[in-house]
């Protein structure tokens, strides 16, 4: 099976604009994207990347650049390296949230930056993309954020509301399942979350979809993952566990339950699952460049409870809703 190029990328976008919106020169306006990257070659790759993507790039070589040209093209997405040389991307993160409070920012990181990681989640950043850059995660980022933009200008209130309520929804494994899947859940709390907490929801729900896809029902390994990403081939890997039938086969279990307190997330894959009492802390020095564990760490500061099921191929997760 050949490997998905960033074009199909391009024509989804364009078709699901077309279809979403009736404004044709709405349509026809590529969403603005400000690349703040401190590192030339890695700033060439994220213009290059998504200018091929249909995205309309603008880049700064630092964060005080960065503001200044946020101030005059006001673009949709800011994808920023979280650690640079004078002001950091964290401290761009707060400073535009200051003034900008809709400013939507990905951050760039390192892989052993998960704290500063957190940080940025709880300023209000939309999320994060590991080092090196891969097109599957900054791209149904952005998909995402305009997604949400075409909505917002399109949404029609509801009358009314469900207060208590129990789905279970069933999805196959296939590639570019997590961003599918991830968008389906989101819009079952539309009206029960505000903005921060949807993003948290989002984004941790993310990280355990897409390891019951990949490390659980595709059977990836963290090892496996690790040294594919650094060689830019995660989706020959990807394409080769689903030429297995019975791997390709699998599904991904997720129920939903809501009430007036609460909402609660149990994803289950069909794979072997995991020894989840010995995953190690990533903060500690001796794991500093492990990549096992960082996603389930930084998972836990999102919702309210986190804890896995039976042999581990099952994780429940719990947020309380606000108090009003």
């Amino acid at each position: 099976m050949p490997k998905i190029s960033v074009k199909k990328f391009v024509k989804q976008k364009i078709l699901y604009n077309f279809g979403k919106n009736s404004d044709y020169d709405t349509m026809l306006e590529l969403m603005k994207v400000l690349i703040i990257e401190d590192d030339f070659i890695s700033r060439k790759y994220m213009y290059d990347l998504l200018s091929y993507s249909g995205y309309d790039c603008y880049t700064a070589q630092n964060a005080a650049d960065g503001l200044d040209v946020y101030t005059k093209v006001k673009p949709s997405a800011v994808v920023c390296n979280l650690i640079m040389h004078g002001i950091s991307g964290l401290e761009f993160l707060r400073l535009i949230k200051q003034k900008y409070p809709e400013a939507n920012v990905i951050l760039t990181t390192s892989q052993s930056s998960e704290k500063l990681v957190i940080q940025a989640l709880k300023l209000g950043a939309k999320g994060y993309v590991k080092k090196p850059i891969q097109d599957t995660e900054i791209l149904p980022i952005l998909e995402k954020i305009e997604k949400n933009k075409i909505e917002k200008t399109s949404s029609v209130n509801d009358y009314g509301c469900v207060t208590n309520g129990n789905i279970t929804l069933k999805f196959n494994t296939e590639y570019g399942a997590p961003s599918l899947i991830v968008d389906r859940l989101m819009r079952e709390v539309n009206n029960i979350f505000d903005d921060d907490d949807q993003n948290d929801i989002a984004i941790g729900l993310s990280e355990l979809v897409t390891n019951a896809i990949e490390h659980g029902n595709l059977n990836i390994s963290y090892e496996e993952k690790q040294e594919v990403t650094l060689t830019d081939k995660l989706d020959e890997l990807y394409f080769k566990r689903l030429s297995d039938s019975k791997l390709a086969s699998r599904k991904v279990t997720i129920n939903y339950e809501f009430s007036p307190k609460s909402c609660s997330w149990i994803i289950s894959d069909e794979g072997n699952g995991f020894d989840w009492t010995a995953v190690p802390d990533p903060t500690l020095e001796e794991n500093i460049i492990k990549l096992s564990g960082r996603g389930i760490y930084i998972t836990k500061r999102f919702f309210d409870s986190l804890e896995y099921l039976g042999k581990g191929n099952v994780v429940k997760v719990v947020k309380n809703r606000k108090k009003n």
